[in-house]
């Protein structure tokens, strides 16, 4: 596919810095904590955005959204899922039942996820060899994408 024809869509985060034509889109039912009525109409919201336009690739980035935006995904027929982790659940975060919860849901996203891209070597690790964490070997391996910052 020619790079012109390309379109960038991005949601459901407000405009911000770098955001100039792009399209925002509004999901007021995706919100931060683990509500599962909402959370259901997210996942419904996102689907229904994702039908109508019909995108070639979807990336979701953050852990709730990881798994509401690859379900939705899925069930849309996007025919690319790409998941990059800014951290992710698999130690620590939330208490022993979230978490296990949280693991349990990862491992079955992954299984529809065509790659998933860390941004630490440690990350890596633990997608590809730990195996409570998921089962991401039955496809690519998951690279690590390297960034310039000043910490």
């Amino acid at each position: 596919m020619a790079r012109e024809s390309l379109e960038s869509r991005r949601a459901p985060w407000s405009g911000g810095p770098g955001t100039k034509g792009i399209e925002i889109v509004s999901l007021p039912h995706l919100v931060r904590s683990i509500r599962p009525a909402m959370d259901v109409r997210a996942v419904t919201g996102i689907y229904r955005f994702l039908k109508a336009r019909r995108f070639d690739i979807v990336h979701t980035h953050s852990s709730k959204a990881e798994i509401v935006g690859r379900v939705a995904a899925r069930w849309a027929g996007a025919p690319v899922i790409i998941h990059t982790p800014h951290g992710h659940v698999f130690y620590g975060y939330f208490g022993p039942i979230v978490t296990r919860l949280c693991l349990t849901l990862e491992r079955w996203c992954a299984r529809f996820t065509d790659r998933i891209i860390t941004l630490t070597e440690r990350g890596r690790r633990e997608h590809l060899d730990d195996p409570s964490a998921c089962t991401l070997k039955r496809r690519n391996s998951s690279p690590v994408m390297r960034t310039k910052s000043s910490i």
